[in-house]
């Protein structure tokens, strides 16, 4: 289970940096 939350926040963290990369 942790690690599908670190894989999950891991993604999450990816997406952040895209959209701020957007930005």
């Amino acid at each position: 289970a942790e690690l599908s939350v670190k894989s999950q926040e891991a993604m999450w963290c990816s997406i952040k940096s895209l959209d701020f990369s957007h930005l």
